[in-house]
């Protein structure tokens, strides 16, 4: 599908909608079901709202043509799938884990927990115990 979008020359990207746009649409995930006759797509837009709903406004009007474009790729398939989008917000998800992880860093810190990635007394004695360079069996 990515293939499909890159192809912009012979898409109807038409005044209002930027090739940029097109060109932040990426394929995440894919699930067909069980007699490949229905694909779901989750893809990530990037850009503000506003582009993300310009993108997805494109994408439903375009599903038919979309599947078309699809469609003379895959020729050599008996039958090809009705395509559904969904949204896959990539960076939303990485920011809500960026935030997640600075919570539990001031957690950790205002209870006096060592970092995770700073090895505990137990981990950093049991490593001077032993001379460097050799394997313990």
């Amino acid at each position: 599908m990515n293939f499909v979008l890159s192809r912009q020359d012979k898409l109807p990207i038409g005044r209002n909608l930027d090739p940029d746009i097109i060109d932040g649409m990426n394929v995440m995930e894919v699930s067909l079901n069980n007699d490949c006759s229905h694909a779901r797509l989750k893809i990530c837009i990037t850009g503000d709202s506003f582009q993300q709903r310009q993108g997805f406004s494109w994408l439903s009007k375009n599903n038919k043509l979309l599947r078309y474009r699809l469609a003379q790729i895959l020729r050599h398939r008996k039958n090809v799938p009705t395509l559904s989008f969904e949204s896959h917000n990539l960076i939303q998800q990485a920011e809500v884990l960026m935030k997640m992880n600075e919570h539990l860093m001031n957690r950790r810190r205002r209870l006096g927990l060592p970092d995770e990635d700073e090895p505990s007394n137990d981990i950093k004695e049991s490593i001077d115990e032993h001379p460097k360079g050799q394997f313990l069996i």
